[in-house]
């Protein structure tokens, strides 16, 4: 066994299965997914591994964007770029948004096949990286769902366009527009989850799946995920592009310094943009 850790990941190798565990189950600011990717990048090297599980440390998988880290009520982005013009506000921060879908993109496109086992809430980037996963086994605690419309954050990182793909349209935009919450036997059904199980058999779920595949032709396996993976993602690169372009005026928007203020002061947010 081999562990390598970092601030917001722990990645452990044990014979050809790789667990990459979030440390930070709580709230996101934009660290984590840089973690992940270096994760992945160690885990695509190694040629003993053939599959990897994405897993939380915590009680939740993630319970979305920490809203007061991503903006400054006062002085705007918390550690952010500086810029001088609403144009270069929203260019840096398209830049940066890029920066942070290529790192889940590293998950996505690992040549091994990636299991999320998922327990507690699954919400916002939490829920952009199960959808970054092929194969998605829930706890039967697990909740869904992308809160970011409700505190002026739309959907950065590509999830609601691969959800578009595993469940269609019309359920992507419920969960995106409406900030709704759903449970695990609702995301069963809809396609999000492939397996759900009770929370004290998940690691066992995963680990049994992990081992299944890892028992298989490993030169099949990948071609198999190579096969559909481009099926799937066709055009995927050119929507992320604008997802990001999207979600940058959204990011330096007065929508989410409403969102912050009410978050900080654990009041709703009032929105007045239209």
């Amino acid at each position: 066994m081999t562990v390598s850790e970092r601030p917001d990941v722990e990645l452990r190798v044990q014979g050809a299965v790789a667990t990459i565990s979030i440390l930070r189950g709580g709230t996101w600011s934009w660290e984590p997914a840089a973690a992940l990717a270096a994760c992945a990048d160690r885990v695509a090297s190694d040629p003993d591994v053939r599959v990897a599980v994405v897993e939380a440390a915590g009680r939740d998988f993630c319970r979305g964007w920490d809203v007061v880290a991503l903006v400054d009520p006062v002085a705007g982005r918390a550690g952010g770029p500086t810029a001088t013009s609403a144009a270069g506000h929203i260019d840096a921060e398209w830049r940066r948004l890029l920066a942070a879908q290529a790192d889940l993109q590293c998950l996505a496109e690992l040549p091994q096949p990636v299991i999320a086992a998922i327990g507690g809430a699954c919400l916002g980037p939490g829920l952009e990286l199960a959808m970054a996963a092929d194969i998605r086994i829930g706890a039967d605690d697990s909740t869904f769902g992308f809160p970011g419309a409700a505190s002026g954050l739309p959907v950065a990182a590509g999830g609601d366009l691969r959800l578009v793909t595993e469940v269609g349209a019309g359920w992507a935009k419920m969960l995106a527009l409406s900030a709704r919450t759903i449970d695990a036997a609702l995301a069963r059904r809809i396609g999000i989850l492939q397996q759900v199980v009770p929370r004290a058999e998940l690691a066992a779920a995963a680990a049994e799946l992990a081992g299944q595949i890892a028992g298989n032709a490993p030169v099949a396996v990948r071609g198999i995920k190579r096969t559909v993976g481009f099926w799937s993602g066709r055009g995927l690169h050119e929507a992320l592009r604008f997802e990001a372009m999207s979600t940058s005026v959204c990011v330096v928007s007065d929508d989410l310094r409403a969102g912050a203020l009410a978050a900080a002061s654990g009041g709703r947010p009032i929105f007045e943009g239209k």
